[in-house]
Protein backbone atom coordinates (compact mmCIF):
# COMPACT_ATOMS: atom_id res chain seq x y z
CA UNK A 1 0.00 0.00 0.00
CA UNK A 2 2.82 2.63 1.06
CA UNK A 3 3.91 1.84 -2.49
CA UNK A 4 1.06 2.62 -3.96
CA UNK A 5 1.22 6.46 -2.90
CA UNK A 6 3.83 7.82 -4.48
CA UNK A 7 2.45 6.60 -8.18
CA UNK A 8 -1.82 7.95 -6.75
CA UNK A 9 0.47 11.45 -5.91
CA UNK A 10 1.92 11.02 -9.94
CA UNK A 11 -1.25 10.87 -11.33
CA UNK A 12 -2.57 13.13 -9.87
CA UNK A 13 -0.38 15.70 -10.87
CA UNK A 14 -0.59 14.39 -14.30
CA UNK A 15 -4.10 14.94 -14.15
CA UNK A 16 -3.15 18.49 -12.90
CA UNK A 17 -0.87 19.12 -15.81
CA UNK A 18 -3.28 18.61 -18.08
CA UNK A 19 -5.88 20.76 -16.32
CA UNK A 20 -3.81 23.45 -16.93
CA UNK A 21 -2.60 22.75 -20.44
CA UNK A 22 -5.99 22.54 -21.37
CA UNK A 23 -6.39 25.84 -19.58
CA UNK A 24 -3.99 27.60 -21.09
CA UNK A 25 -4.92 26.33 -24.51
CA UNK A 26 -8.28 27.87 -23.86
CA UNK A 27 -6.93 31.02 -23.16
CA UNK A 28 -4.61 30.72 -26.32
CA UNK A 29 -7.69 30.10 -28.60
CA UNK A 30 -9.52 32.48 -27.20
CA UNK A 31 -6.90 35.14 -27.63
CA UNK A 32 -6.36 33.83 -31.06
CA UNK A 33 -9.96 34.67 -31.78
CA UNK A 34 -10.18 38.07 -30.36
CA UNK A 35 -7.16 38.67 -32.61
CA UNK A 36 -9.12 37.50 -35.37
CA UNK A 37 -11.79 39.61 -34.91
CA UNK A 38 -9.91 42.38 -34.32
CA UNK A 39 -8.52 41.37 -37.70
CA UNK A 40 -11.74 41.08 -39.11
CA UNK A 41 -13.47 44.73 -37.94
CA UNK A 42 -10.17 46.44 -39.15
CA UNK A 43 -10.94 44.44 -42.66
CA UNK A 44 -14.30 45.73 -42.39
CA UNK A 45 -13.37 48.93 -41.75
CA UNK A 46 -10.95 49.05 -44.54
CA UNK A 47 -13.29 47.85 -46.88
CA UNK A 48 -15.84 50.72 -45.92
CA UNK A 49 -13.22 53.78 -46.13
CA UNK A 50 -12.26 52.00 -49.84
CA UNK A 51 -15.71 52.14 -50.55
CA UNK A 52 -16.39 55.65 -49.49
CA UNK A 53 -13.18 56.39 -51.51
CA UNK A 54 -14.44 54.65 -54.12
CA UNK A 55 -17.89 56.43 -54.24
CA UNK A 56 -15.98 60.17 -53.55
CA UNK A 57 -13.99 59.71 -56.51
CA UNK A 58 -17.37 58.21 -59.07
CA UNK A 59 -18.94 61.41 -58.01
CA UNK A 60 -16.19 64.10 -58.97
CA UNK A 61 -15.89 62.55 -62.17
CA UNK A 62 -19.72 62.84 -62.60
CA UNK A 63 -19.28 66.52 -61.56
CA UNK A 64 -16.57 67.04 -64.24
CA UNK A 65 -18.50 65.43 -66.73
CA UNK A 66 -21.12 67.32 -65.93
CA UNK A 67 -19.84 70.54 -65.52
CA UNK A 68 -20.11 72.88 -68.28
CA UNK A 69 -19.48 76.74 -69.23
CA UNK A 70 -22.48 79.78 -69.20
CA UNK A 71 -22.92 79.34 -72.42
CA UNK A 72 -23.62 75.96 -72.80
CA UNK A 73 -20.32 74.48 -74.26
CA UNK A 74 -19.61 71.13 -73.80
CA UNK A 75 -16.36 69.80 -72.76
CA UNK A 76 -15.22 68.76 -76.35
CA UNK A 77 -16.16 68.10 -79.61
CA UNK A 78 -13.26 67.07 -81.74
CA UNK A 79 -12.98 66.49 -85.30
CA UNK A 80 -11.59 63.00 -86.45
CA UNK A 81 -10.40 61.13 -89.30
CA UNK A 82 -13.59 59.20 -89.64
CA UNK A 83 -16.15 61.86 -89.67
CA UNK A 84 -17.98 61.96 -92.30
CA UNK A 85 -17.93 65.48 -93.40
CA UNK A 86 -20.09 67.93 -95.83
CA UNK A 87 -18.57 71.23 -96.52
CA UNK A 88 -14.27 72.11 -96.02
CA UNK A 89 -11.73 70.83 -93.55
CA UNK A 90 -10.23 73.64 -94.06
CA UNK A 91 -12.97 75.83 -92.73
CA UNK A 92 -13.02 77.65 -89.71
CA UNK A 93 -16.74 77.02 -88.72
CA UNK A 94 -17.50 73.73 -88.01
CA UNK A 95 -21.04 72.57 -87.33
CA UNK A 96 -21.81 69.10 -85.56
CA UNK A 97 -24.86 67.30 -85.62
CA UNK A 98 -25.61 64.22 -83.08
CA UNK A 99 -28.66 62.71 -85.02
CA UNK A 100 -31.00 59.76 -85.15
CA UNK A 101 -32.43 58.57 -88.21
CA UNK A 102 -35.65 57.99 -87.04
CA UNK A 103 -36.21 60.65 -84.85
CA UNK A 104 -38.65 63.02 -86.73
CA UNK A 105 -37.30 66.61 -85.34
CA UNK A 106 -34.02 65.15 -86.99
CA UNK A 107 -35.78 64.57 -90.19
CA UNK A 108 -37.42 68.17 -89.92
CA UNK A 109 -34.27 70.34 -89.62
CA UNK A 110 -32.60 67.66 -92.08
CA UNK A 111 -33.58 70.60 -95.27
CA UNK A 112 -32.51 73.30 -92.92
CA UNK A 113 -29.28 71.90 -92.60
CA UNK A 114 -28.31 70.73 -95.64
CA UNK A 115 -29.50 74.44 -97.19
CA UNK A 116 -27.44 75.97 -95.28
CA UNK A 117 -24.26 74.34 -95.70
CA UNK A 118 -24.88 74.16 -99.21
CA UNK A 119 -25.32 77.45 -99.01
CA UNK A 120 -22.30 78.69 -97.26
CA UNK A 121 -20.11 76.09 -99.25
CA UNK A 122 -16.30 75.56 -98.24
CA UNK A 123 -16.98 78.36 -95.68
CA UNK A 124 -17.74 75.28 -93.12
CA UNK A 125 -17.37 72.11 -92.23
CA UNK A 126 -20.37 69.99 -91.11
CA UNK A 127 -19.88 66.89 -89.28
CA UNK A 128 -22.76 64.24 -88.94
CA UNK A 129 -22.44 62.06 -86.00
CA UNK A 130 -24.89 59.13 -85.12
CA UNK A 131 -27.02 59.17 -81.18
CA UNK A 132 -29.54 56.34 -82.25
CA UNK A 133 -32.32 56.13 -79.14
CA UNK A 134 -33.04 52.50 -79.76
CA UNK A 135 -35.05 52.77 -76.91
CA UNK A 136 -37.80 54.42 -78.60
CA UNK A 137 -36.76 54.38 -82.54
CA UNK A 138 -36.06 50.17 -83.13
CA UNK A 139 -34.88 50.67 -86.77
CA UNK A 140 -32.35 53.49 -86.16
CA UNK A 141 -29.08 51.74 -85.31
CA UNK A 142 -30.21 49.66 -88.34
CA UNK A 143 -30.78 53.17 -90.75
CA UNK A 144 -27.04 53.83 -88.93
CA UNK A 145 -25.72 50.82 -90.61
CA UNK A 146 -27.13 51.38 -93.79
CA UNK A 147 -25.41 54.69 -94.31
CA UNK A 148 -22.30 53.54 -93.11
CA UNK A 149 -22.40 50.18 -95.58
CA UNK A 150 -23.29 52.90 -98.33
CA UNK A 151 -20.30 54.87 -96.81
CA UNK A 152 -17.87 52.07 -97.72
CA UNK A 153 -18.91 52.31 -101.44
CA UNK A 154 -18.54 56.53 -101.27
CA UNK A 155 -22.33 56.90 -100.92
CA UNK A 156 -22.95 57.66 -97.53
CA UNK A 157 -24.60 61.01 -97.66
CA UNK A 158 -26.55 59.77 -100.71
CA UNK A 159 -27.69 57.26 -98.31
CA UNK A 160 -27.69 59.42 -95.35
CA UNK A 161 -30.06 62.03 -97.74
CA UNK A 162 -32.74 58.71 -99.05
CA UNK A 163 -32.80 57.75 -95.41
CA UNK A 164 -34.16 61.04 -93.81
CA UNK A 165 -36.17 62.03 -96.87
CA UNK A 166 -38.03 59.01 -97.18
CA UNK A 167 -38.30 58.45 -93.18
CA UNK A 168 -41.78 57.73 -93.68
CA UNK A 169 -41.47 54.51 -95.39
CA UNK A 170 -39.55 53.16 -93.00
CA UNK A 171 -40.04 54.12 -89.38
CA UNK A 172 -41.41 51.90 -87.08
CA UNK A 173 -41.89 49.17 -89.41
CA UNK A 174 -40.73 45.94 -89.95
CA UNK A 175 -38.90 45.62 -92.93
CA UNK A 176 -36.76 48.20 -92.87
CA UNK A 177 -34.17 46.20 -94.19
CA UNK A 178 -36.05 45.33 -97.23
CA UNK A 179 -36.19 48.89 -97.84
CA UNK A 180 -32.91 50.09 -97.02
CA UNK A 181 -31.35 47.40 -99.72
CA UNK A 182 -33.93 49.20 -102.14
CA UNK A 183 -32.39 52.19 -101.71
CA UNK A 184 -28.50 50.46 -102.20
CA UNK A 185 -29.93 49.16 -105.29
CA UNK A 186 -30.99 52.54 -106.37
CA UNK A 187 -27.78 53.87 -105.94
CA UNK A 188 -25.94 51.39 -107.56
CA UNK A 189 -23.99 49.84 -104.73
CA UNK A 190 -22.91 46.19 -104.81
CA UNK A 191 -25.44 44.40 -103.05
CA UNK A 192 -23.20 41.91 -101.76
CA UNK A 193 -20.73 43.94 -100.13
CA UNK A 194 -23.55 46.04 -98.85
CA UNK A 195 -25.28 43.49 -97.13
CA UNK A 196 -22.42 42.19 -95.33
CA UNK A 197 -21.15 44.97 -94.19
CA UNK A 198 -24.15 46.12 -92.68
CA UNK A 199 -23.55 42.93 -90.18
CA UNK A 200 -20.12 44.33 -90.04
CA UNK A 201 -19.12 44.21 -86.46
CA UNK A 202 -16.52 47.14 -87.34
CA UNK A 203 -19.16 49.59 -88.25
CA UNK A 204 -21.48 48.66 -85.45
CA UNK A 205 -18.09 49.90 -83.00
CA UNK A 206 -18.04 53.07 -85.16
CA UNK A 207 -21.83 53.89 -84.33
CA UNK A 208 -21.52 53.49 -80.85
CA UNK A 209 -18.22 55.23 -80.82
CA UNK A 210 -20.31 58.37 -82.33
CA UNK A 211 -22.87 57.98 -79.92
CA UNK A 212 -20.55 57.49 -76.59
CA UNK A 213 -18.74 60.71 -77.80
CA UNK A 214 -22.21 62.08 -77.54
CA UNK A 215 -22.68 61.73 -74.18
CA UNK A 216 -19.63 62.77 -73.17
CA UNK A 217 -20.33 65.97 -74.58
CA UNK A 218 -23.57 65.83 -72.88
CA UNK A 219 -26.08 65.06 -75.49
CA UNK A 220 -29.47 63.40 -74.61
CA UNK A 221 -30.93 63.80 -77.12
CA UNK A 222 -31.98 64.52 -80.93
CA UNK A 223 -30.61 66.64 -83.21
CA UNK A 224 -27.93 68.19 -80.60
CA UNK A 225 -25.75 70.70 -82.58
CA UNK A 226 -22.35 72.19 -81.60
CA UNK A 227 -20.91 75.44 -83.34
CA UNK A 228 -17.21 75.55 -83.37
CA UNK A 229 -17.46 73.13 -80.13
CA UNK A 230 -20.33 75.26 -78.64
CA UNK A 231 -23.84 73.70 -77.92
CA UNK A 232 -26.33 75.79 -79.96
CA UNK A 233 -29.02 76.96 -77.71
CA UNK A 234 -31.09 79.57 -77.69
CA UNK A 235 -33.19 79.10 -81.22
CA UNK A 236 -37.20 78.88 -81.58
CA UNK A 237 -36.94 78.74 -84.95
CA UNK A 238 -35.33 77.06 -87.75
CA UNK A 239 -34.31 80.65 -89.25
CA UNK A 240 -32.80 81.22 -85.99
CA UNK A 241 -30.71 78.40 -86.24
CA UNK A 242 -29.70 78.76 -89.70
CA UNK A 243 -28.63 82.64 -89.00
CA UNK A 244 -27.10 81.89 -86.15
CA UNK A 245 -24.52 79.35 -87.88
CA UNK A 246 -24.20 82.09 -90.66
CA UNK A 247 -23.72 84.52 -88.41
CA UNK A 248 -21.04 82.51 -87.10
CA UNK A 249 -18.82 81.83 -90.37
CA UNK A 250 -19.43 86.10 -91.43
CA UNK A 251 -17.67 86.64 -87.51
CA UNK A 252 -14.29 84.31 -88.66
Amino acid sequence: MENDLPNQEGSDEIRRLTKAERKAKRREEKKQEREKQKRQRKRRRMIMWLSVVVVIAAVVGLIIFLVRDDDGGALGVDVIETDWIRGSAEASVTLVEYSDFECPACAQFQPTVKGVVDELGDKIQFVYRHFPISQSHKQAQLAALAAEAAGRQGKFWEMHDAIFERQGEWAGGEDARDIFGRYAQELELDMTRFDNDIEDNELRDKVEEHKSSGVRSGVSGTPTFFLNGERMKGYNTHDEFKNSIIGAVENS
